[in-house]
């Protein structure tokens, strides 16, 4: 029987609160997700905060660059800091997504300070090649270009197309369906990845017929906005899985 999905709420659950807010992430605990998926920038203060994009414009009531307020200016349009979230939720596992490159060591400091390195994934798409992320002593995630090469090669190969992946690769591949260039994920594409001791976590899925696939396919992760729906297809009736 294969195990189900974890499901992982991207940027909490974001299809019923704003994203990225410790009301999108309580109500993903309440709704039963496994883990979080978040989005980290650094405020004009220095500290790390939790938003996707580089300003306030589109997830807040303001407007401005993250870079140019503080934490607490953030803070009252509904911006989390990092630290206040790794010690909320820890509980479950997150994935950190490091929107700004440069601040990368600083995140995993951050991470190392409040014990969390076992329960965070780090997820750099645009620093892969960074020191900081190298030497990260949790388990790291792997860029899209780095999920697509891996795809190439299982379809290159007619054995196991993950026995000659480089060294220091990425022990989570953490990728879309697709890549620019096409498919990424199939379901020989999740073996091969388990066969060289990495999981696979997929985004951003909220179509049931895109989560009952993966499932089937074994899949170890579903990252979802739509945390209900996901919860309700996943995690009940675990038999069927």
């Amino acid at each position: 029987m294969k195990t189900r999905p974890a499901v992982i709420a991207h940027r909490g659950a974001a299809a019923e609160a704003p994203e990225n807010t410790i009301e999108a992430f309580d109500l993903s605990v309440q709704l039963g997700a496994d883990a979080l998926e978040l989005d980290v920038q650094r405020a004009g203060d220095g500290t790390l905060v939790v938003i996707h994009d580089p300003t306030v414009d589109r997830t807040t009531k303001a407007s401005g660059a993250v870079a140019d307020l503080t934490a607490t200016a953030l803070g009252e349009l509904g911006v989390p800091a990092l630290a206040e979230v790794l010690r909320r939720y820890d509980e479950l596992e997150i994935t950190v997504d490091v929107k700004d490159v440069s601040a990368t060591a600083e995140v995993v400091s951050l991470i190392e300070e409040v014990g969390r390195v076992e329960s965070s994934i780090l997820y750099v798409e645009d620093g892969t090649g960074a020191p900081a992320f190298a030497s990260y002593g949790g388990r790291r995630a792997t860029s899209t270009g780095q999920a697509a090469w891996l795809a190439g090669r299982v379809r290159a190969a007619e054995g196991d197309g993950t026995q000659y992946l480089p060294p220091g690769f990425p022990e989570v591949v953490h990728t879309p369906l697709a890549g620019p260039d096409g498919p990424i994920v199939s379901e020989r594409f999740i073996l091969e990845a388990h066969r060289s001791g990495r999981s696979v976590q997929v985004w951003t899925i909220d179509n049931p017929a895109g989560m009952r696939e993966l499932r089937s396919w074994g899949v170890d992760g579903i990252i979802t906005n739509d945390v209900r729906r996901a919860v309700s297809l996943l995690k009940e009736n675990d038999e069927t899985c």
